[in-house]
């Protein structure tokens, strides 16, 4: 959504990144978590991560995939 919307918002890189950092910090918290260390940790750190996303009138999905391996989906 901030790639679609950085052209009507000025400087949308230093606006967006308190919620990239927000993000990186609630995810990494997560994974110090019992229960998410065994599927967060099939996560590789040499694999790029893959976002495919789709949107209708009805809908908007996304999906998180990494190497070919959906990880998580979004509707």
């Amino acid at each position: 959504m901030f790639a679609y919307y950085s052209k009507w918002i000025g400087n949308v890189s230093a606006r967006s990144s308190p919620f990239l950092r927000a993000e990186l910090r609630v995810f990494h918290k997560a994974q110090e978590r019992p229960s998410a260390k065994a599927s967060l940790g099939a996560i590789r750190d040499d694999l790029a991560f893959e976002v495919e996303s789709g949107a209708s009138v009805y809908a908007i999905t996304a999906i998180l995939s990494q190497g070919r391996r959906h990880l998580c989906h979004a509707l």
